[in-house]
């Protein structure tokens, strides 16, 4: 852990955390992420349980993984100093836009990358099961359909369980209006217009 970038990381607003050029989590402000974890109901996601972690083996979806491993690449390498984008962390009762930056700083020569996310603003709304992540499988054994959510904007693959090549993406509401399941296991992914829009971060297209 760099116990000298604690005090800075402890100080900014949000969620902060710093991660190796391999992907690993040194270190992480303790009250931002604190907080954060409780008004999401993730209070078992605590800075003890991610420093020394990787950032990508905590990311759900493989285009997920790779989005953010390009753009943790990028800043690492000194392709770009920073990158910077809003996304969405929504609840089962709330909707939650945020803004994610990701900076390059340099440490005795290592290369490293500051991650710091926001709220830009949070309102309620009716609550959708979609969004309650810390679901258990159904004890029963049943398997529920799958739901692919994009992780970035939070619309919906549609319908349900279709080849991503051929769903079409929707807003949550949509989904529900269209009489989506409820009880649905839920994966991340990515939407073709985020993908691009995130693409484009990196140069990547």
């Amino acid at each position: 852990m760099r116990n000298q970038f604690q005090p800075l990381l402890d100080a900014m607003d949000g969620v902060s955390y710093l991660v190796d050029a391999h992907g690993t989590i040194l270190a992480a402000g303790q009250q931002g992420w604190q907080r954060f974890a409780e008004e999401t109901d993730s209070r078992d996601l605590t800075v003890a349980s991610v420093v020394g972690k990787s950032l990508f083996g905590c990311l759900d979806g493989g285009p997920v993984r790779k989005m953010y491993s390009d753009m943790h690449a990028s800043v690492c390498s000194g392709r770009q100093s920073r990158i910077a984008f809003c996304y969405r962390c929504d609840g089962p009762s709330t909707k939650r836009e945020m803004h994610m930056s990701i900076s390059g700083v340099r440490d005795s020569g290592a290369s490293l990358a500051l991650f710091q996310s926001q709220v830009l603003a949070e309102g309620q709304r009716p609550r959708m099961g979609l969004f309650a992540y810390g679901r258990q499988a159904p004890a029963s054994g049943l398997i529920r359909t799958p739901a692919l959510v994009c992780s970035y904007c939070h619309a919906v693959a549609w319908p349900p369980g279709a080849n991503e090549d051929i769903c079409s993406w929707i807003e949550a509401e949509d989904y529900y209006r269209r009489g989506g399941p409820e009880d649905v296991m839920v994966s991340h992914g990515i939407c073709p217009a985020c993908f691009d829009r995130l693409s484009a971060l990196t140069g990547a297209i």
